[in-house]
């Protein structure tokens, strides 16, 4: 049986990882979780105790150490080592090089979204139509910014799930938005008091995300996914559609765009999450992550087309054909009720019929304080799956239109 050891676990138990763990654990192989230090064993329903190996990833030396010391005490060997999160991937790609598996390159990895820097100014270089581009230029505070055209978006060099991230209008908010990305930055990771920001040209349209998976230099859609987001300024994704709801012209250029963004890079034998902008004079790439797409997209394009894409990453790092086989073709809407301000909640009436509906489950609860935009979270998450945009839409309304809920 082969054996696959994950890099990295979340803290607490989440839909995603759980998700993940489970999708995994359907499989034909011995899973080992390589965990950080402060993640809690939560997970011992799909990876027992004698499985794990535990360090501290702020010391990829040791993380290599304890997993040759592992290998050597139980006289055994890895047949792929990888990560699901967007934090572990650089400690995944050195473990594995370390130990002759297949792996992302570091130089991809750094020319994607763990360094948003890097990413923009190679991006800057691409020549071509349909590919749309925007300044970029480094801010601390509002001195830093005396030639740059309003409204930009202000985004941390490393951050992930739009944490941090705002459109600016002009000169005089660049201060206070600095200020709140600095604290969400610091309240979802407790380590980050330092971190650094850039600035891009605010391009307008509808977001999407193209994902799937590059093998032996061969591109492998899964599939077009188009965000919901709360309001501006910030960009709180609130919700997937999928497939997105576009014409197949607008398929075909988000697919060839990214396409040829991918090749430019040199991206090879990783998953990939690409976030685009779709305006009517091309494509405009926010970023590209070298890793499978996060939160219940991977969820959604199971229920859209009955595929895992769990299972295809494992494909990817164990040297085996990577195949999106989609199976049947269903709309997916999965959203998150939100409230965007700061509130107490005294309330929440959902009737109990809602509880049976697809993934329908309660995230927040009354007497709990609501937070934004700082560790904003939905009130409720649900998913519909039906045969066309417009059912789809209705049984959304639905659904919203049962619930009451009622704050400070």
């Amino acid at each position: 049986m082969k054996r696959i050891l994950i890099v990295g676990i979340g803290d607490n138990k989440n839909f995603k990882e759980e998700y993940i763990l489970k999708s995994l654990s359907k499989l034909p192989y011995e899973i080992f979780i390589l965990k950080p230090i402060t993640a809690s064993y939560w997970f011992s329903n799909f990876v027992t105790k004698k499985n794990i190996i535990i360090a501290n990833f702020n010391n990829i030396t040791e993380c290599v150490s304890k997993v040759s010391l592992f290998c050597e005490f139980h006289n055994i060997s890895f047949d792929a080592i990888f990560a699901f999160k967007e934090h572990m991937v650089v400690h995944a790609s050195i473990i594995a090089q370390a130990f002759n598996c297949i792996h992302t390159s570091i130089n991809n990895i750094f020319h994607a979204s763990n360094n948003k820097l890097m990413f923009r100014k190679h991006y800057n270089t691409i020549m071509g139509k349909n590919i749309i581009k925007s300044d970029c230029s480094i801010v601390t505070t509002s001195k830093s910014i005396n030639n740059i055209n309003f409204p930009i978006v202000i985004k941390p060099i490393f951050g992930s799930s739009s944490c941090g991230v705002q459109l600016i209008q002009n000169k005089k908010q660049i201060n206070e938005a600095l200020k709140i990305s600095r604290q969400s930055i610091l309240d979802k990771f407790s380590d980050a008091t330092d971190r650094n920001f850039i600035t891009e040209t605010y391009i307008e349209g509808p977001a999407f995300s193209v994902d799937g998976i590059i093998q032996n230099k061969n591109i492998i859609f899964a599939g077009i996914n188009e965000y919901i987001y709360g309001p501006k300024p910030y960009f709180i994704q609130t919700g997937n559609i999928i497939p997105a709801n576009i014409s197949k012209n607008k398929i075909d250029l988000c697919l060839k765009s990214v396409s040829k963004i991918i090749k430019y890079f040199g991206y090879n034998n990783t998953p990939f999450h690409a976030e685009i902008i779709l305006t009517p004079n091309g494509v405009y790439l926010i970023e590209i992550a070298c890793r499978m797409p996060g939160g219940k997209i991977p969820r959604g394009y199971e229920l859209a087309y009955g595929f895992n894409f769990v299972e295809q990453v494992v494909n990817l790092y164990l040297g085996k054909p990577v195949e999106f086989k989609k199976q049947y073709e269903r709309q997916v809407i999965q959203k998150g009720k939100h409230i965007f301000k700061k509130c107490e909640l005294l309330k929440v009436d959902i009737p109990k019929r809602l509880f049976k509906e697809q993934d329908f489950e309660q995230i927040s609860f009354a007497n709990e304080k609501n937070s934004y935009p700082s560790k904003n979270k939905p009130i409720y998450f649900y998913t519909v799956a039906s045969n066309n945009i417009d059912t789809a839409i209705k049984k959304c309304n639905s659904i919203e239109n049962a619930v009451h809920i009622y704050t400070t």
